[in-house]
């Protein structure tokens, strides 16, 4: 989403024309009204915001950005939870292990607000979170100590390598609303002739065959500048009548990778062997099952434990997991967006359905298909400026 500069008041008081009648004292009011006005505008800069949304800069506190990455398996997502509307599950908030984590770190005798630039879902993953707190004092440990101490906090509450935060810096951006500019959401779709369940964690596996192209198709429909209200959850109701749900989709594309890296390292993870041919998904592996040698002769073989279990690990080892990735890059994404574009390509990648009717869910004719499931579902990335996203644009080409 576009960042809101803010405006300040800043027409100076007209000096009187030679010669002008004007009174006197009418020109002192004015001028000393203009004083008070100005004054009342940039106090108000200044002055600290309890907006969650993001934290106004000011002359006399120190900001600093953390580069957050994290599993959101067994999270209820980023967003603090209220303690009355609180999870029974009992499950934690990233926000609030962060905030946790930095407040002990630093000391304080308040908790720590850590503001986050994207609010995911719970089981939602993220590469690119971007979290922000502001003292009232300088940092007495370097950027890098308080990045260690931060990531030791949260290992001893979640276990190691679940939260991480991967950098510390000072933001560059000047006083105003920290938003994104645009972001990346990645949804891997597994495919293959059985689930593979380590990888089930981190996506989705359907059992039908999808076409590609079919999807590629569907996909086309997304780009642009449209109203996403269908695809929202909730803002259906008329107390969201007047909420803006018009958003610009920069990019929707779909891969086909094998042997996907899911890392918390934003160089590797997503990473993998593209599949030009994409009918090599579905080709039976020639080595998918193997049988040992020392455990067989001829015709008295006898299918004991171990040997049984060496067939199922080689028939694991011989068969490839492949991942349709669908990946969007937007200036903004409403609630559940983006799982609701893939419950909708589903069956249009099942051939259930043309695909035309994701154009028919974007003018509201029919109903989008159900939120699919967020545990396959990353934020990718995450670019606060124009800058930065031209900048990494520019790299890609050139590695094309």
């Amino acid at each position: 989403m576009e960042t809101e500069s803010s405006r300040t008041c800043s027409q100076k008081a007209i000096p009187p024309i030679e010669g002008s009648t004007r009174p006197k004292s009418d020109l002192n009011k004015k001028v000393c009204l203009y004083f008070v006005f100005h004054w009342c505008t940039m106090s108000t800069e200044t002055m600290e915001s309890s907006d969650e949304d993001g934290p106004i800069a000011t002359s006399t506190s120190w900001r600093y950005c953390l580069h957050i990455a994290y599993y959101g398996t067994g999270l209820v997502g980023w967003q603090r939870q209220q303690q009355e509307t609180k999870s029974s599950s009992g499950h934690d908030s990233v926000q609030e292990v962060m905030e946790a984590a930095v407040t002990e770190t630093l000391g304080a005798s308040k908790r720590v607000n850590v503001t986050g630039v994207s609010r995911t879902d719970a089981g939602t993953h993220a590469l690119y979170q971007f979290g922000f707190i502001r003292l009232n004092s300088e940092l007495h440990m370097t950027m890098d100590e308080l990045k260690d101490r931060i990531n030791a906090k949260c290992c001893n509450r979640l276990g190691n390598g679940r939260v991480v935060v991967l950098g510390v810096t000072v933001p560059t951006m000047g006083p105003s609303r920290i938003r994104s500019r645009y972001k990346k959401y990645i949804y891997y779709l597994q495919q293959g002739h059985r689930p593979d369940l380590e990888l089930g964690k981190y996506s989705w596996f359907l059992g039908r065959r999808l076409d590609i192209q079919r999807i590629r198709d569907a996909l086309k429909f997304l780009e642009g500048t449209h109203d996403f209200r269908p695809f929202s959850q909730g803002l259906l109701k008329p107390k969201y009548e007047d909420m803006t749900t018009v958003r610009t989709v920069i990019s929707a594309k779909v891969v086909v990778r094998r042997n996907v890296n899911f890392s918390l390292d934003p160089q590797v993870s997503g990473s993998g062997e593209e599949v030009i041919d994409v009918a090599d998904m579905y080709r039976e592996p020639s080595n998918s099952i193997v049988y040992d040698k020392h455990n067989s002769d001829d015709s008295n073989a006898v299918a004991t434990g171990d040997h049984k279990k060496r067939k199922v690990e080689q028939a694991k080892v011989g068969a490839t997991v492949h991942f349709v990735c669908i990946e969007l890059v937007a200036n903004g994404f409403l609630r559940h967006m983006v799982r609701r574009i893939i419950g909708t390509l589903r069956p249009i990648g099942e051939g259930a359905q043309p695909a035309t009717r994701m154009q028919q869910v974007l003018n509201g004719e029919v109903q989008p298909g159900p939120s699919a499931p967020t545990k396959a579902l990353w934020l990718h990335r995450t670019w606060l400026t124009q800058e930065e996203y031209d900048r990494d644009c520019a790299v890609e080409c050139c590695t094309l």
